[in-house]
């Protein structure tokens, strides 16, 4: 992922005009800090391939839209669950 394609990211899922609530929301959507968020937005730091991964699913799956707060589901564990397996997997 470049920096344009995550400013483009952004722009398409949470509105245009950088300073502004959608640069807060998308830090909360993908767990980032602002000061991350803008050192990939910037060109600054390579963009991990996790947070690349981050931005499609949010995207896919449409979340960032059927949520108030994309962060919600985030921080209520939604990606500590998946890297835990099922008890089904027992």
């Amino acid at each position: 992922m470049t920096p344009a394609s995550l400013k483009a990211w952004r722009e398409r899922l949470y509105g245009s005009g950088y300073g502004t609530r959608s640069v807060e929301t998308a830090c909360e959507a993908l767990g980032l800090s602002r000061r991350a968020y803008d050192s990939y937005e910037a060109g600054e730091h390579r963009i991990p391939r996790y947070i690349e991964l981050a931005c499609r699913h949010l995207e896919w799956c449409g979340l960032c839209n059927s949520l108030n707060s994309p962060g919600v589901a985030i921080k209520k564990g939604l990606l500590d669950r998946l890297d835990q397996p099922s008890k089904k997997d027992y």
